[in-house]
């Protein structure tokens, strides 16, 4: 059984069925661990698609990121329609969405958020979950961080190393911060300001 979610996940291992049976959609969206959650979770897709409005980029940029899009979404909605969905294939495949995208456009990091997401619903322990979160943002890293942080501490945080606005149509964006690659490359620094953006998230009202 995965840490969260009621299905055993394949990872390889033969088993009985074919690898591709969908399950009936309404069994998704009545599952007791996520419900609606994930017609919801898509929604945040629409960060990706916010430097192309913005820099009014050709139409061949709006075809490969469409393409980059339709791709994702055929392996989000496989975690959750697949019976026997493989872990590899689908956050491995959001991760390297990531890492295509996220050098001209900024939303790439949209996809390493949600093969971050996605972890704990395909392995069957919270250590595992823990540790694949971790390799996730490990590789994220690399290209940098994007941030939320407590809009206060903005201004302040921007005195660290490698750390810059985050800019959206011209104008700074208070709580989110951009951290440069090299800023996040070892395992100190990079715990620091993922742990500034758990403890500001932890600090927000339930909604």
């Amino acid at each position: 059984m995965p840490f969260l979610g009621s299905r055993q996940f394949d990872e390889g291992s033969p088993g009985t069925g074919p690898a591709l049976k969908l399950r009936p959609w309404r069994s998704v969206l009545n599952d007791k661990d996520h419900g609606w959650g994930p017609v919801l979770w898509v929604l945040y897709l629409g960060f990706f698609f916010v430097q192309p409005v913005v820099e009014h980029v050709s139409l061949r940029r709006w075809l490969f990121d469409g393409l980059g899009a339709v791709i994702f979404l055929v392996l989000y909605w496989g975690v959750f329609l697949l019976e026997r969905p493989r872990v590899l294939l689908h956050v491995g495949g959001m991760v390297l969405l990531g890492i295509v995208f996220l050098p001209f456009n900024g939303g790439g990091c949209t996809f390493f958020i949600f093969a971050a997401s996605m972890v704990p619903f395909m392995v069957p322990t919270q250590k595992q979950g823990v540790i694949g979160i971790a390799i996730v943002a490990s590789i994220g890293a690399v290209e940098g961080l994007l941030l939320r942080v407590d809009p206060d501490q903005t201004d302040a945080l921007l005195d660290e190393p490698y750390a810059e606005s985050f800019v959206m149509r011209g104008r700074a964006m208070d709580g989110w911060l951009r951290v440069g690659a090299e800023g996040v490359v070892e395992d100190e620094p990079l715990e620091r300001w993922v742990r500034r953006g758990i403890d500001y998230a932890r600090s927000l009202p339930p909604k």
